[in-house]
C-alpha cells in the first residue's frame, strides 16, 4: 500500500471512529432526555394536580373522572371519556385535555410546547 492509500485508509478509520462516538453521544442524549421526561412525569404525579410546568398539569384518568363531579354542568369536558388514556394533560388556558399513553407521548408533547 502506498502512502496515499495509507493516508486515505487512516482518514476513513478516523471518520468511522468519530461517527461511532457521535452515534454513542446521540444515543446517550436521547436516553438522558427520556430519563428527564420520566423524572418529570414522576414528579408531576406526586404533586397535587401534577403541575409539571406553570399552568400545565399531568393527571391520571382516575383523578379526572373523580374531579369531573365538581365541574360546572356547562363544562364541555364533563362528557370526555377519560378511560381512553391512563394520563391526561390539562392547562389553565381552557384547552381540551390531551390524552397521554406513555412517556413517548409525553416527550412528544414537550417538544411541541
Amino acid at each position: 500500500m502506498n502512502t496515499y492509500e495509507q493516508t486515505k485508509q487512516a482518514r476513513i478509520e478516523r471518520e468511522r471512529e468519530i461517527a461511532a462516538k457521535l452515534d454513542a453521544l446521540a444515543e446517550r442524549n436521547s436516553m438522558d432526555k427520556m430519563k428527564q421526561t420520566i423524572s418529570t412525569i414522576k414528579q408531576a404525579l406526586v404533586k397535587p394536580y401534577g403541575e409539571y410546568q406553570s399552568g400545565s398539569y399531568l393527571r391520571t384518568s382516575e383523578d379526572m373522572i373523580a374531579d369531573r363531579e365538581t365541574w360546572e354542568e356547562e363544562d364541555d369536558c364533563r362528557d370526555f371519556d377519560f378511560t381512553t388514556h391512563p394520563y391526561w394533560v390539562t392547562t389553565n388556558d381552557g384547552m381540551e385535555p390531551y390524552g397521554i399513553n406513555d412517556d413517548a407521548d409525553f416527550q412528544a408533547l414537550q417538544v411541541g410546547l
